[in-house]
């Protein structure tokens, strides 16, 4: 943590690497409260709003384990969530939270996939956005969430 301190960022990011960083729950918790913690106290000494930008595998485990550090950290959490109520994905073991990005994968893959009777066409991944300021500060800021998604009988 001593580099976020002495670098002073506005952006600190994990893309797919936090949990291999910090392997324990616990460490994992801890070390976003930590990075929280700099951030906030940067931000009060030169006025910069700071964030912490998580992006994990979309799969159900890891999804489920960033819902619930967002739950830890919701007053800072200022996406996906757009509210403060309880995370709807923690309800049942089941569910998770995640998003999909369409993508054009190389032809080698393609070919492994292709073998394996599989077809790839996207990237399944949940992140997370923590702000150095509590959310309530962002609540006034119009946010263009997504666009109206229509599939499998569902809106």
């Amino acid at each position: 943590m001593t580099q976020i301190k002495d670098f002073a960022p506005t952006h600190v990011s994990f893309m797919n690497s936090i949990a291999e960083i910090f392997p324990d729950l616990s460490q994992r918790e801890s070390a976003v409260k930590e990075i929280l913690t700099s951030l906030k106290e940067m931000s009060k000494r030169d006025g910069k709003e700071r964030f912490l930008i998580i992006v994990e595998p979309g799969s159900r485990d890891s999804s489920r384990e960033l819902a619930g550090l967002k739950e830890k950290f919701a007053e800072n959490i200022i996406l996906p969530c757009l509210d403060d109520r309880p995370c709807g994905a923690l309800k049942s073991p089941q569910d998770w939270c995640h998003e999909e990005a369409s993508c054009e994968f190389p032809d080698w893959l393609n070919g492994i996939g292709a073998a394996a009777s599989l077809k790839k066409e996207s990237l399944l991944f949940s992140y997370s956005i923590a702000a150095s300021q509590p959310k309530r500060s962002f609540v006034e800021n119009y946010r263009v969430v997504s666009q109206r998604l229509e599939r499998k009988g569902q809106v």
